[in-house]
């Protein structure tokens, strides 16, 4: 699964990449950093045309009380493609698709009783463009309006099986040339597997989380 990423670039550069006004991006320019996807941050995504920040976990509109929202919210970080229409969670994909843009992600591979941290990052560009979607979710008690998010999951690449040797799943990525057919009404046909050329894999260290 995709749980945790990085954005270490200025917001402005990805905007120009998907063709945006970076003096449009709500929510300023700031680089969002390493990212813990269970501390729910506020990311910068790509909605309705515009770069805005949406909370990573998505809260379906249907939702009727604050402790429902929180029970639901470590549960969407991610969405299954291969079940993503039949999900309650998610009965907006056909609306409300989006484009969450990093500069990589990390996985960890299972020896023995042991995880390495793998960095996974575009071996081709400065960012990677993950398939996500949407919701827009008011709170009952303050009438607050929390618009969030999940990052789209695939079956792993043949790479990607290596690392992530336990779940064998990766993000769905989406080509730059094809954003406006993932947001088209044919969209089920951009999700397709990541050729392992995309992507390169290197081995850490550190333990960031």
């Amino acid at each position: 699964m995709c749980y945790h990423y990085h954005f270490q670039r200025p917001v402005k550069e990805v905007a120009k990449i998907l063709r945006i006004d970076p003096n449009s991006i709500i929510g300023g320019d700031e680089i969002p950093g390493v990212i813990n996807g269970f501390n729910h941050p506020r990311l910068p995504v790509l909605v309705n045309g515009n770069i805005e920040s949406l909370t990573w976990g998505l809260i379906p509109y249907w939702v009727k009380t604050e402790d429902m929202a929180h029970d639901l919210w470590n549960q969407t970080l991610n969405a299954r493609w291969e079940t993503i229409h039949e999900k309650p969670s998610f009965q907006k994909i056909k609306q409300n698709r989006c484009i969450v843009p990093c500069t990589g992600f990390f996985e960890w591979k299972q020896v023995g009783k042991t995880k390495l941290k793998h960095h996974i990052e575009s071996a081709q560009s400065d960012f990677l463009l993950l398939a996500g979607m949407f919701d827009e979710w008011v709170n009952p008690k303050t009438g607050e309006v929390l618009k969030s998010f999940s990052i789209i999951t695939q079956p792993a690449n043949e790479l990607m099986s290596e690392i992530h040797n336990t779940k064998k799943r990766m993000p769905v990525l989406i080509e730059e040339n094809k954003l406006d057919e993932w947001f088209g009404a044919n969209y089920q046909e951009v999700v397709v597997p990541t050729p392992e050329c995309v992507l390169k894999a290197t081995p850490e260290q550190s333990l960031l989380f």
